[in-house]
């Protein structure tokens, strides 16, 4: 299964965004949207190091990852 259907399945009864905390203790929010390129899940981590990790997941499989300071 795709992470994007792992996520939908996640969050499926919940109403986004939602924030929450991984099993290695950093916090997250889980947002919905769509753009040019389709409906996606983004994931923000705040990292330990303090660097945003954001992962976008796309409905047709694509992701990408980027971070910020």
């Amino acid at each position: 299964m795709r992470m994007y259907e792992r996520i939908r399945n996640l969050v499926c009864d919940r109403n986004l965004p939602v924030g929450g905390v991984t099993a290695s203790g950093e916090y997250i929010i889980i947002e919905q949207g769509q753009d040019e390129a389709g409906a996606f899940y983004r994931i923000t981590t705040l990292q330990d190091n303090e660097w945003l990790r954001i992962n976008t997941l796309y409905a047709n499989g694509d992701s990408i990852e980027t971070y910020r300071r």
